[in-house]
Order: structure tokens, then C-alpha cells, then sequence
């Protein structure tokens, strides 16, 4: 595992009303979406870093956020247990799901068909995305998902948990194909890269790691300076990740060739 410390780092500043708890960028890197403790979720075109739309989709914190494929429709979970979802540019709620549980942590699965919700009991529900049904359940191995996000083919989930492990499932039959660690605090977001080759987590420990998604192996650890990343995405060629930052600042990290 190589490191470095502020290497091929570069970062952006946004006006951002309150502390953003949670944020997802679209599959294009397009927008950025963030939710905050006010339940806010706020839109902004990365281009120019324009603040497009504010739509408030959960009445609690905001402790995940994600897009939907078509970049469309946003997806929110809350401190209180809600998901909504919400079609951001009409500012028009979806449906809404209700929950005694603690969301943490919500991503999309690939085929536009299915989100996968995560909860501080270490519960994982995958609801389909046009009503809200659950379609299946699973339970994480070594404790209790902060992030998640389906592998770029959308056979496999990932799970950054509370306890600093990464965990690797089957997305079809729902069990634990590896379970690792290189962080040594909870991992807060996590992104594939489009040819499905790496994804990245980023922890509170304040440290990013990029992963090979075929063996779980560790492949690089930066250790960049500045506040707790929120979200992480791959660029579009791959070649670099983007993270987003509590205090509305972004990061760019070099990926290596």
C-alpha cells in the first residue's frame, strides 16, 4: 500500500447555508447534492458551483443522500429512520417510508431499478425504487454500515461500517464474500469506479483508500489534510477521485495508472 500526504490534491470552497451531514455527486460528476442537520438538501452545478435547487426532503438530519442513475430523482435518509425520494427539479416528493430505525447510509443499484437502505441496527434493505417495497434484507457481518454503494456491474455491495471494516456481498444472494480493514476509524462514504476496476473509501480517521474490487486488496492510502470527506466519486475517465467535505470543501485525488 503506498501513501501520501497532500499529493495531487486540489480543493473548492461552497457557500453552503449549514454543515452538510451527507453528500453524492451524479454518476457524470455533474452536480453535487448535499444534505445537512436541518434536513436540507441542497443542488449545485459543478461546473460553476451554482446552487440550482434547495428542496428540504426529511424533517430530520440528513444522514444519507444519493442520485438516481437518471440524475433525476434524489434519494434522502434521515437520523429518524425516513427515506424519501424526490424528484429534485420539480421539488415534488415520490413517496416516503417511514421507520423506527436509525438511517445511516442509501445507494442506488445500477440498473436504475432498486436502492439499498442502511440502518444503525446493521439492518440492509433493498427497496424498489418506484414505490418503496422491500425486496429483500440482509445483515452486516462486523457491525453497522455508515456508507454503501453497489459495484459498477451491480453484483456485489459494499459496506463501510462503523467499526472501520469494509464489507464485500453478493448483491443476488446476499452474503459476505470478504471482510477487510485499513481504516482505524468508521467509514463514512465510499465510490466505484465506472469500469468497476477500484472503488475508494474515505473514514474518519481522515484517510482514503483505494481498493481493488475483484480481490479487496488495499491498492493506495492518502492522507490529505483538512476536514472529515462526506462523499467520494470517481471521475468519469477513472482517473481521479473527488470528495466533499463537512466544511463545503472538495478534494481531487490523483488515481494511480
Amino acid at each position: 500500500v503506498h501513501s501520501g500526504r497532500g499529493t495531487n490534491r486540489s480543493s473548492q470552497s461552497l457557500d453552503h447555508r449549514g454543515i452538510m451531514r451527507a453528500g453524492a455527486f451524479t454518476a457524470d460528476g455533474k452536480l453535487l447534492a448535499a444534505g445537512d442537520y436541518a434536513g436540507i438538501t441542497s443542488i449545485w452545478t459543478t461546473n460553476d458551483w451554482n446552487r440550482i435547487a434547495e428542496p428540504k426532503t426529511q424533517k430530520s438530519w440528513t444522514t444519507g443522500i444519493a442520485f438516481a442513475p437518471d440524475s433525476k430523482t434524489v434519494a434522502t435518509v434521515g437520523s429518524d429512520g425516513t427515506v424519501v425520494m424526490a424528484d429534485w427539479e420539480a421539488n415534488k416528493e415520490l413517496w416516503r417510508k417511514e421507520s423506527e430505525a436509525h438511517a445511516t447510509c442509501v445507494s442506488f443499484s445500477p440498473d436504475g431499478e432498486s436502492l439499498a437502505v442502511g440502518y444503525a441496527s446493521g439492518r440492509i434493505e433493498v427497496l424498489a425504487i418506484k414505490d418503496g417495497t422491500e425486496l429483500g434484507a440482509f445483515v452486516a457481518d462486523s457491525s453497522f454500515p455508515m456508507s454503501l454503494a453497489y459495484t459498477a456491474n451491480g453484483r456485489r455491495v459494499i459496506l463501510g461500517c462503523w467499526n472501520s471494516i469494509v464489507e464485500l456481498w453478493d448483491a443476488e444472494h446476499m452474503e459476505l464474500i470478504v471482510a477487510t480493514k485499513q481504516h482505524s476509524e468508521r467509514v463514512r462514504a465510499i465510490a466505484v469506479s465506472s469500469n468497476g476496476k477500484y472503488f475508494a473509501t474515505a473514514a474518519d480517521d481522515k484517510t482514503i483508500v483505494l481498493w481493488g474490487t475483484e480481490d479487496g486488496e488495499a491498492k493506495k492510502t492518502w492522507n490529505p489534510e483538512g476536514s472529515l470527506v462526506g462523499d467520494l466519486r470517481f471521475s468519469v475517465d477513472g482517473k481521479s477521485i473527488v470528495g466533499a467535505s463537512f466544511d463545503g470543501g472538495l478534494l481531487t485525488l490523483k488515481v494511480p495508472e
